[in-house]
């Protein structure tokens, strides 16, 4: 693996654990609120990173095949 990608991974580790740590932490009523400027509430925030995590993820993966 050349440290360009490595570097990438760590990062995407990195990311992962900051978004499992934010939605764990989080009451119950936070995920709930309403992001400024936007329609959607914490919860679908944080689904939408978690779903771009998983598209970062794959292109990692075509990256290594």
């Amino acid at each position: 693996m050349t440290p360009e990608l490595r570097a990438i991974a760590d990062r995407f580790i990195y990311e992962q654990a900051t978004l499992k740590h934010i939605a764990a932490l989080a009451p119950e009523e936070a995920l709930r609120r309403p992001v400024s400027g936007h329609d959607w509430n914490v919860a679908q925030l944080l689904g939408h990173l978690g779903s771009s995590l998983g598209t970062y993820a794959e292109v990692v993966r075509h990256w290594l095949a």
